[in-house]
């Protein structure tokens, strides 16, 4: 009887493992040169700058610094270029990731950048508030220098409430950098110009003349903000430095009165431990 052969045969087993280890071999070489020309290029969208900036935080995270760099590198290249929102919210998010590697002059630049692009697309408070943010982290690592020129970059559209901020950022960024008198002035002028509701600018001044040694001063200034301003959030901080500067005068019959009305008005005051410290040192007999 004729057989016919309605479909080719199947070609033995051994055959058919070949052909799938080269379809497999075809696959991963067509996905390499993808990978490859996608390396070769910047990314062109905030959705591509995302991505590449995770692809640095797990190279980051594995060590491999020399690929990580290489991605970190073309986000910030495509962010010079770029003009976005979500092209801001990049440059701010590795300047923190930056930041917190330690690597303080790849954390400047994207930092630099993002709030070039906060103050060109949306300046007002939120922006003011954001440099505010930024500065201040650098102020705390103790990168004043660098701190100061986030500082100076909050123009009048950031509003009153941050503008009085930046003044006192400003002048702790002095006062850091070795220049109290600076930072002195700084304070009295933009008291001069506008108010001083809660006596934040006064406190700062006043904390500013008792590290440089003028007591006198810094006790007037600590007594008015805690007289005038009982409570506002620095009002137990102003009463325990009046007791401080009272001491430095060698007064410390008045610092114990201070801080004896330190403990009645703010008994929860975090400071409330330095000042049992400084109360029980008066209590000892002098020699």
């Amino acid at each position: 009887m004729l057989r016919v052969a309605l479909y080719p045969p199947l070609p033995p087993h051994g055959v058919m493992a070949g052909v799938r280890v080269f379809l497999c071999a075809c696959l991963l070489l067509s996905v390499s040169f993808i990978h490859q020309v996608s390396a070769d290029q910047e990314p062109s969208s905030p959705k591509e700058m995302a991505w590449w900036t995770e692809q640095g935080r797990e190279f980051l995270r594995a060590g491999e610094h020399l690929r990580a760099e290489s991605a970190f590198k073309k986000v910030l290249d495509a962010v010079q270029k770029e003009s976005s929102a979500e092209a801001a919210i990049v440059a701010m998010s590795m300047g923190y990731l930056f930041f917190d590697h330690r690597r303080f002059d790849e954390s400047y630049s994207f930092h630099s950048r993002g709030i070039s692009l906060l103050v060109k697309l949306s300046p007002g408070p939120h922006a003011g508030r954001k440099i505010l943010s930024v500065g201040n982290r650098y102020l705390e690592r103790g990168l004043a220098s660098a701190a100061m020129q986030f500082y100076l970059r909050i123009g009048n559209w950031a509003g009153d409430a941050v503008q009085q901020e930046r003044a006192v950022k400003i002048a702790m960024g002095l006062n850091a950098l070795g220049d109290p008198v600076a930072a002195m002035a700084t304070l009295r002028k933009f008291m001069k110009r506008h108010e001083d509701p809660q006596g934040k600018l006064l406190f700062n001044l006043a904390w500013i003349q008792h590290q440089s040694k003028q007591n006198a001063k810094a006790l007037q200034g600590f007594l008015r903000v805690a007289r005038e301003h009982p409570k506002a959030e620095w009002a137990d901080a102003a009463l325990y430095y009046a007791a401080k500067a009272r001491l430095a005068q060698h007064k410390p019959e008045e610092a114990k009165k201070l801080l004896e009305k330190f403990s009645t008005d703010y008994p929860d005051s975090d400071l409330k431990d330095k000042a049992k410290l400084m109360m029980g040192k008066l209590a000892e007999p002098s020699s």
